[in-house]
């Protein structure tokens, strides 16, 4: 009995917040433009239009966080979204617009064997019909046609609306405070004008939360008779608690990004947000690249050109971890420090590109070569060898002398102080033999 659309489906909070997660934390993340390189590596694309499109300014009147939130909500609910593409005469995309996701405004046809969009513009009385290549077209096709996407809400329109009709129950429930939580038993017969005010003076004076409570003198003989919560009734707050968990289950969201903490402990809640960016935003984030790279890119573009969602931030474990997981990426060699400044937002440092790897490594296969003999050098004259080695070995002594000498220099105290440990207890032992065999025994011998 509880009509469910995409708008009151929006006024119900679990759907809601499954539906703002989702979007929100995707329109969020860092949306990149990369070109693949020959040498196996990739370039960021800058100064191309299309990154400003996706990272800035979607159109003069939206920015690009506002239009990517807009259309993955459109999305996660109906199914599809869309925007049309505004080209420029170079070629590149210009600005998008969004449009509305609805049958009545955006429906897809055939004229003459091409795909079009019809569409209608706010503000226009007929549609227009845009070929495929002028819309930007999202879809989640889990269940869908092939050509346009399934909606999620109209799956489980059953779900929605039980937890709306539940909602409802319980704005009644609450709201109305003259609900015969009891009864009054009058030994005779009211009459009709009698039974009106006595209506009217509990209504006026127990009806509505802010009433709830008071106390109320019945005259007449009047007796007051509670009336029992029935179990359903009782069972409202679990029925509540339960079709938060369902939403979740639509969305295939972790419990405790929508408000659910019940299965979640300090132990586990850093766990389940990185399953929340794998499990849930990652599919979501893979459909909508692929969209882009579609609709976005020439076909001689495809095959160099990609879009690819930041996920680095959501991912990152806590400090001591993260910290760890760089210093092994250092010590064996792929990592270089700018790499590591990258990843935490920080600016490049002068000579921080170089790679480490450990002393002890030689190539597969290799024949005992160590660092230094993968790429050999020249051999020197006689003389110049014999001074290179001469330094060397000078240098080698100069570091050991250096070594002893920090060594000494952090044993020192720790020595100095057991000394001192060892020489005040013998000095203890003395002055007592003293005070026993001299002062007071006078015996030179036992002393």
């Amino acid at each position: 009995g509880v009509r469910v659309n995409g708008d009151s489906a929006m006024s119900y909070p679990a759907f809601y917040a499954c539906v703002r997660v989702i979007s929100e934390d995707v329109a969020q993340l860092p949306l990149k433009f990369f070109e693949r390189l020959a040498s196996g590596g990739k370039r960021e694309l800058r100064d191309d239009p299309r990154f400003g499109l996706l990272h800035d300014e979607a159109n003069p009147e939206m920015t690009a966080y506002e239009l990517r939130l807009m259309l993955i909500s459109h999305l996660c609910s109906g199914g599809n979204g869309y925007a049309e593409i505004e080209w420029d005469e170079r070629g590149y995309p210009a600005a998008l617009w969004p449009l509305l996701p609805d049958r009545e405004s955006t429906e897809l046809t055939r004229i003459k064997g091409e795909l079009y969009y019809l569409t209608r513009v706010p503000g226009e009385a007929t549609r227009r019909a845009l070929p495929a290549y002028r819309v930007l077209h999202l879809r989640d096709l889990l269940g869908g046609t092939g050509l346009t996407g399934k909606s999620r809400l109209g799956q489980h329109l059953e779900s929605v609306g039980f937890g709306l009709a539940t909602q409802q129950f319980g704005s009644t429930y609450f709201g109305n405070g003259a609900r015969p939580g009891g009864v009054l038993e009058h030994p005779g017969r009211l009459s009709a004008e009698a039974h009106r005010r006595l209506k009217e003076s509990i209504e006026a004076d127990h009806g509505g939360l802010s009433n709830a409570h008071r106390l109320k003198i019945l005259e007449e003989g009047m007796k007051y008779a509670p009336v029992a919560v029935p179990p359903e009734e009782a069972q409202f707050l679990e029925t509540r608690i339960f079709q938060v968990g369902e939403m979740a289950r639509i969305f295939r969201i972790q419990p405790h990004m929508v408000g659910d903490l019940s299965q979640s402990t300090n132990n586990n809640i850093e766990q389940q947000s990185l399953e929340h960016v794998i499990y849930t935003l990652q599919p979501w984030l893979v459909g909508i690249e692929q969209s882009l790279r579609r609709a976005l890119l020439l076909p001689g573009e495809k095959g160099r050109l990609s879009f690819e969602h930041g996920v680095d931030g959501l991912l990152r474990g806590n400090f001591e971890a993260r910290y760890g997981g760089y210093a092994i990426g250092r010590q064996w060699g792929w990592l270089s420090v700018n790499d590591v400044r990258r990843l935490e937002n920080m600016n490049p440092v002068t000579g921080g590109d170089s790679l480490l790897s450990p002393l002890n490594m030689t190539e597969v296969g290799g024949e005992g070569m160590t660092r230094g003999e993968i790429h050999p050098t020249p051999a020197l004259p006689t003389v110049g060898r014999e001074l290179i080695e001469g330094r060397v070995e000078r240098r080698a002594a100069e570091d050991v002398a250096a070594g002893r000498r920090r060594l000494m220099e952090s044993q020192e105290p720790l020595l100095t102080d057991a000394a001192g440990r060892a020489v005040r207890r013998e000095v203890n032992d003395i002055r007592r033999a003293v005070q026993k065999y001299l002062v007071k025994g006078q015996d030179m011998a036992g002393f």
